[in-house]
């Protein structure tokens, strides 16, 4: 493994190296995606090597089913769930092809589909088989049976204990092979993302000379802050407003909050926070926020969209469990403050710095994929 991690770095840095060799020094905008393509490339693997780690958990669960085992596999789950929310910032390229987006994680599912499905799925009779269950078949099947909201389910039920899940593990034999089949498919779909953008080096950087690189780097700038702008306006409205009942007069809604069987909620926010980040600043290596301030964004503004995402971050890690919080109602204010906050950071990046980077918000530049 450690050998795949040097080769994967000695990769990357040629192509760092072979995006900017042959470039001024002084062109910040190719530097600035050159950086941004490398920073997807390593959220991309660390995700698909934290799902790898999931299919191992869980075969280390059926194998020697135990309550320990089973928080193992919880823990593999939520390694997974932090890089997806910080990969999901990335909303062009491969993760577009084959549904993957709702591959890897099926939500908003107001009709609870996740557990319909899989509740229907495990009423059997014990000993009869059930229908075929593999790879091929879960990726046929219904994308409510796929990927994290699918095994967050067969992990935490509906917030049992660790004992209770193993349990239910050690009764029923079948359950596991829905398991490893669901984590084994989610594997695939996270590798076979990271091995596609690997194999279309200079997406961000080279333009119309092939499908699925951009007509040109305006394109290729308005596709990446209009993602991160995306994710935050997500964040506010589906992660934050919906539950606290803002679209039925202030009604909470626990049951419309992200990964509740976990009480994930809030830690997800706080990777999407994470991910607007790191692809706003190309982990500091001089992303989008830099060349938008030689653009014509003034330093307060550059400064007041890094003060917000480490403000929102703290609020979400300060906040207790999201579901819980709602269902007692007793103090909404810390959702509500984590809310105002995300509504700043969305303006700001709205209004200050996608005008001096030229990008209209909400336009689709369609990359060809």
């Amino acid at each position: 493994m450690k050998q795949v991690h040097r080769l994967t770095a000695t990769w990357l840095a040629l192509l760092i190296f072979g995006a900017t060799a042959g470039c001024d020094r002084t062109d910040h905008g190719h530097e600035a995606l050159a950086a941004t393509e490398t920073a997807v490339a390593l959220t991309y693997e660390s995700l698909a090597g934290a799902a790898k780690g999931i299919t191992e958990a869980t075969d280390e669960l059926c194998e020697h089913t135990s309550a320990p085992n089973v928080e193992a596999a919880r823990q593999a789950w939520q390694d997974t769930m932090a890089l997806w929310q910080q990969a999901h910032v990335v909303r062009f390229g491969p993760v577009r092809h084959d549904d993957r987006v709702l591959r890897i994680q099926f939500w908003p599912d107001p009709r609870d589909l996740v557990a319909r499905n899989i509740d229907d799925l495990l009423k059997y009779d014990p000993a009869a088989p059930l229908p075929q269950i593999d790879v091929e078949s879960i990726h046929d099947g219904s994308v409510a049976l796929q990927g994290l909201p699918a095994l967050e389910y067969l992990l935490y039920g509906n917030g049992q204990g660790p004992g209770v899940i193993a349990l239910r593990y050690a009764a029923d034999p079948q359950r596991c092979e829905l398991t490893r089949a669901v984590a084994a498919h989610l594997a695939q779909v996270t590798n076979a993302l990271y091995q596609e953008w690997l194999h279309h080096p200079g997406r961000l950087t080279q333009y119309g000379q092939e499908e699925g690189h951009f007509a040109n780097r305006q394109a290729a700038v308005s596709a990446v802050l209009n993602s991160v702008i995306e994710t935050g306006e997500d964040m506010a409205s589906s992660k934050l407003a919906w539950p606290l009942g803002e679209r039925v007069e202030g009604q909470p809604q626990p049951l419309r909050t992200e990964s509740r069987r976990s009480a994930n909620s809030l830690a997800n926010i706080q990777n999407n926070l994470a991910g607007m980040a790191r692809f706003l600043t190309a982990g500091e290596a001089g992303g989008l926020l830099a060349l938008a301030g030689r653009s014509g964004a003034s330093n307060a503004d550059i400064k007041r969209v890094k003060t917000l995402l480490t403000q929102a971050r703290e609020q979400a890690g300060q906040a207790p469990p999201l579901a819980a919080g709602l269902r007692s109602g007793d103090n909404l204010a810390p959702y509500r403050t984590l809310l105002e906050t995300a509504r700043s950071l969305n303006s700001v990046l709205s209004e200050r710095i996608a005008p001096a980077l030229d990008v209209q918000v909400g336009f689709n530049f369609n990359d060809g994929d």
